[in-house]
């Protein structure tokens, strides 16, 4: 749910947008607050029993050459992002929410509120289903060297007693050489065990996307979105943790993060009625 605005270029200095943050129960409620600059500020619309959070802009602001070379500076479209963020967190304090997208705009009040008419029976069964519930995101990684390095010890202990000390340096070798290509093997195998060990005790949970290299010397072997009834989060915590100290000594790491706003776990909305 995110179309594109049109602007014909003569026109780009008059025209304004409206820019959705999310959609919620009517009731939401949200105190003006500042958006994506001090001179602009969120509103509420109201309408199909539904409530939108959204900014004003000037077409400019997204539309044009100028905004082409903004939406190309990482740095000015992270600060952006991260207040499109804090917004949804607002109202999340509230209750579920449906977030949008960073850059969901529409032409005006009156196509926004078309939408929402459209879409009004899909997105409040949405928000009643997510209430009592949070989005987590789960990063596996692993430490090669460490990984490698444990496995080739244990090796090594259990055959220990029958080597002498240039026995166990060629076998301790020869091991590291084998294990370097039969890693990933192994941590699949642990890994994903405790995946589904965790997965076991959450609603629902869908794949995400890797991350970058983060320069923390963990090469990240599957990332997931977990979403969580508050009823068995302790139960999902107790998992984790479990699972945690049972791969740390083979070099494997889990992280945890969150809650986040539930995106991994949106209806499709481009056929809803």
């Amino acid at each position: 749910m995110n179309p594109h605005v049109e602007v014909k270029p003569h026109a780009i200095a008059e025209a304004t947008v409206v820019y959705v943050v999310c959609f919620g129960p009517e009731s939401l409620d949200v105190a003006p607050a500042a958006g994506f600059e001090p001179d602009q500020a969120t509103r509420i619309i109201r309408g199909s029993g539904l409530a939108a959070l959204v900014i004003d802009l000037p077409a400019s602001y997204l539309c044009g050459d100028e905004a082409t070379k903004r939406l190309e500076d990482l740095a000015w479209v992270t600060r952006r992002a991260l207040r499109h963020e804090e917004l949804m967190r607002i109202a999340m304090e509230q209750g579920p929410i449906l977030p949008m997208t960073f850059g969901t705009v529409f032409a005006s009040d009156a196509s926004l509120l078309r939408r929402l008419d459209e879409t009004s029976h899909a997105v409040r069964q949405h928000i009643e289903s997510m209430a009592g519930k949070s989005e987590l995101a789960l990063r596996v990684a692993f430490n090669r060297e460490k990984a490698i390095e444990t496995l080739v010890g244990l090796e090594l202990k259990a055959v220990a007693a029958k080597l002498g000390p240039g026995a166990a340096y060629l076998r301790s070798k020869r091991m590291r050489e084998e294990m370097g290509r039969a890693i990933t093997e192994h941590v699949a195998k642990h890994a994903d065990a405790a995946i589904a060990a965790i997965e076991s005790a959450c609603v629902s949970s869908a794949w995400r996307k890797a991350s970058a290299d983060r320069g923390d010397g963990l090469e990240t072997y599957a990332c997931r979105a977990l979403l969580v009834s508050d009823e068995h989060a302790a139960q999902v915590t107790s998992v984790i943790d479990a699972q945690h100290r049972l791969l740390s000594p083979l070099g494997i790491q889990i992280e945890v993060s969150g809650p986040w706003p539930i995106y991994s776990f949106m209806p499709s909305l481009d056929n809803a009625a």
